[in-house]
């Protein structure tokens, strides 16, 4: 490692040697050479000082090897070249300086040094370190002999140039230049470049296919109409100064897109689209050009037949009763269908819209405050070419419109055809038609609602006398009014039912079933009927279980009604049959009597609503004839099928319900324990708007040991229930003022009833009136007119969680 302590007079002689250099110079002057292979500066000859001071002076990196040992003298630019080599490497031999340079620099070495040539090495890759990492750059090297005053070779001169970005930006622009060459020989267009004299230097592959065989690449644009023929869509022959490279070589103009027709090389007649443009120097001088085209012989054959079809079809079009138009989208900056211009319209246009003279113009000249509903939709059309059938009110207008728009033409012509008609009256009749059915719907809950009023006073009052009376003779009567009320109960549930399945919103809770049990609960509900009428009921069940996936309650309903319909219709002592067996993946449950059966047009149409047998004035209990149009309809939503049979007048009647068969059975969760319940007396608030009902229930449940307080209204029962504090509230939702869930929500606000069992009596008892009774905060539901057993055995053991 060089010492750089140096003497006053090495000093002034370091001067006057180094007078400049940079950091280079500054450490020359300062270094003790006599440290070095070059020994002190006085001993240094004068062709040595001489290179030396060349050396530091230079602007380019420059490296000076001097004598046999080749010792490094080198500039800043050179100095910058050695990295961390620096400053180890000045006065000492090559060989220890710079290994990868002397490897392939020793060669030249020995030429220059034995025999005095030069020599110039182009491009010499060297790894440097740059920038805290190792890369690889290029430089320009170039040796050349150091001679003394008698010619003697002493030395040697290496200048360095560094071509590193001159090569990258060469590799560059060479792999853009392959780069634009791969994408010329993929387009499916041909293209042909042309120098400045309109020379054609390049035809891409493509140029094959548009002209049929190889395209020649002319040496003047002269020649161009004598190989490449072609003309104008008027029939004018094309000039060779009229084609699109011509052109732009010759005047410097961009053309196109132009229509062109072409005699191919192979023998046939195209229609080419042209296009091209000169390409300019830097300074603004043509220095060239290029040429496009593009084959659209099969899009000008289509749009020649769609004109003609066009033609064909107008009379047709201005013939149809429906409005027709064909619009062309127009956008925002943003890309958004906005607006649209109408292209085409029809004479049937302006009397399904109210519009006249809209050829031409945008619909926003005529609607400025058009719905967006419009352009949006015709909007998507255009983008994804996915036809559309739908219907829209206009409210500047006033009118409903049923439209079908499809996209004509090309994608990017965004073009949309739509086909419309007003059907504004049918509309109309259609609303009318649904507010009818509304007001039916609703009449009928009402109704329903109504109707179980007083059935809920008759059941209660039922219930009542029937603990009290002993004699036979009123027990008689009282079990005819108790099975009369249960039909006019039954009947409004079937007219409610019938109502909502009509509509579709009857929904069936699928689990498994065992029908042998759903066969004997409902046996269990017509057995007062059948007991009534004498009839004899002859059982026939499976000794294993058979289950299906349904709704017990509903599939309970079927059987009952199929009894009920079976017991009807059965002169009284009749026979009426049940049998329920497996039939491969489908169980069979039938139920046949022996009474007066129907004719072939009653059973075409048996499970029609409202239809009846025919029956004469001893059958006055023939229902309303809707009970087979609930069991068909209940079936089906279980997967099943019914039909009935008969061998006519007189001679009774089958039905058969079909149902898919459960053939693996999952196992039920074990059934929570349940301790017998505790019959305690509890305190009970029962709230009815109807005082019959209310003094009804009130007895009943006193009777079973409860206190009973009344309320007629809500108010009422908000201040009892805070006086009394009540267990249990049996509350009426159709109560005058505040309704039940207003009721109910105020209970459960407050602390003396937040924890009390609230229970919902309604003549209301779709599912929906459940659900909202549960949300409102009741804890059950019950549907009037209750079930007092049920009732009571719920009062009595129910606490809330």
């Amino acid at each position: 490692m060089p010492e750089f302590p140096a003497s006053f007079d090495s000093l002034s002689l370091a001067e006057r040697l180094f007078p400049a250099g940079g950091e280079m110079g500054l450490l020359c002057r300062e270094l003790d050479w006599s440290h070095t292979l070059l020994g002190p500066l006085e001993c240094w000859p004068a062709a040595l000082r001489a290179a030396a001071s060349l050396v530091l002076a230079a602007p380019q990196p420059m490296l000076l090897l001097w004598g046999p040992q080749l010792v490094q003298f080198y500039n800043d630019g050179f100095r910058a070249l050695l990295g961390a080599r620096h400053p180890a490497t000045l006065g000492r031999r090559a060989c220890e300086g710079w290994p990868q340079l002397w490897k392939f620099s020793l060669p030249i070495y020995r030429s220059v040094l034995e025999e005095g040539e030069s020599f110039v090495r182009d491009e010499q890759p060297l790894a440097l370190e740059r920038d805290g990492s190792r890369q690889q750059a290029f430089f320009n090297l170039a040796y050349s002999a150091v001679r003394d005053e008698l010619g003697e070779v002493v030395g040697i001169l290496l200048c360095a140039q560094d071509v590193t970005a001159a090569r990258r930006a060469r590799e560059e622009t060479d792999l853009q230049r392959r780069r634009l060459h791969a994408a010329l020989e993929l387009l499916p267009v041909g293209v042909w470049i042309a120098d400045d004299q309109g020379q054609i230097l390049y035809a891409n592959p493509s140029t094959r296919a548009v002209w049929g065989g190889p395209a020649p690449l002319l040496d003047d644009p002269q020649q161009y109409q004598q190989v490449y023929r072609g003309w104008w869509p008027d029939g004018r022959p094309l000039a060779d100064g009229e084609w699109g490279l011509a052109r732009a070589v010759q005047r410097g103009e961009s053309s196109g897109p132009e229509v062109v027709h072409i005699a191919a090389f192979d023998g046939t007649r195209r229609v080419l689209e042209n296009y091209g443009t000169p390409i300019l120097d830097r300074h603004g001088q043509v220095a060239g050009a290029v040429a496009v085209s593009r084959d659209i012989t099969a899009a000008h054959r289509a749009e020649v037949a769609l004109r003609q079809s066009e033609e064909k079809y107008r009379s047709l079009f201005e013939s149809l009763d429906d409005g027709f138009a064909i619009l062309q989208m127009l956008y925002d900056v943003h890309g958004a269908p906005v607006d649209y211009r109408f292209l085409e319209v029809n004479a049937s246009f302006a009397r399904h819209t109210g519009l006249e003279g809209v050829r031409g113009r945008r619909i926003r000249e005529l609607w400025p405050n058009l719905d967006p509903f419009w352009p949006q939709t015709y909007g998507r059309v255009a983008e994804s070419g996915e036809p559309v059938r739908f219907t829209h009110h206009s409210d500047l207008v006033g009118r409903w419109f049923e439209v079908y728009a499809f996209r004509v033409g090309a994608a990017e012509q965004r073009q949309v055809a739509a086909l419309f008609a007003d059907i504004t009256e049918r509309r109309e009749a259609e609303a009318a038609q649904e507010q009818a059915a509304r007001r039916k719907d609703e009449f009928l809950a009402m109704l329903g609602h109504e109707l179980r009023n007083p059935l809920a006073a008759i059941s209660n009052t039922l219930w009542l006398l029937q603990r009290r009376v002993e004699e036979p003779f009123a027990r008689h009567y009282l079990e005819i009014i108790e099975r009369q009320s249960r039909l006019l109960r039954g009947m409004v549930d079937d007219l409610l039912d019938v109502s909502r399945i009509t509509r579709g919103l009857v929904q069936i809770r699928h689990e498994p079933v065992e029908l042998g049990a759903v066969v004997r609960r409902a046996l269990e509900g017509v057995q007062g009927l059948m007991s009534s009428l004498h009839h004899q009921l002859l059982i026939d069940l499976p000794q294993q279980p058979l289950h299906v996936s349904g709704d017990a309650v509903r599939l309970e309903q079927v059987l009952n009604n199929l009894l009920t319909n079976a017991a009807k219709y059965t002169d009284p002592g009749g026979q009426i049959e049940v049998t329920l067996a497996a039939a491969g993946a489908w169980i069979e449950l039938g139920v046949r009597d022996n009474g007066i059966g129907m004719s072939d047009e009653v059973l075409a149409r048996a499970f029609e609503l409202f239809a009846q047998a025919e029956r004469g004035l001893d059958r006055a209990q023939g229902g309303l004839g809707i009970g087979l149009t609930v069991v068909r309809r209940l079936v089906e939503l279980h997967g099943g099928s019914v039909h009935g049979e008969s061998a006519g007048l007189g001679r009774g009647a089958f039905f058969l319900v079909r149902l898919p068969r459960l053939q693996r059975v999952p196992e039920a969760a074990p059934a929570p324990s349940v301790e017998p319940g505790i019959h305690a007396p509890r305190k009970v608030l029962v709230v009815d708007d109807s005082v019959e009902i209310a003094t009804t229930l009130a007895h009943v449940l006193e009777q079973a040991g409860h206190t009973v307080s009344i309320a007629h209204q809500g108010e009422r029962a908000l201040g009892l229930a805070q006086n009394e504090c009540p267990e249990v509230v049996l509350l009426d939702i159709g109560l005058p003022g505040l309704s039940g869930y207003e009721v109910a929500a105020r209970l459960r606000g407050h602390p003396a009833t937040r924890d009390a069992l609230l229970v919902a009596l309604t003549g209301y008892g779709q599912a929906a009136d459940r659900v909202r009774a549960l949300q409102a905060g009741f804890d059950a539901h019950f549907v009037k007119p209750v079930d007092i057993d049920a009732l009571e055995a719920f009062v009595a053991r129910t606490r809330r969680a």
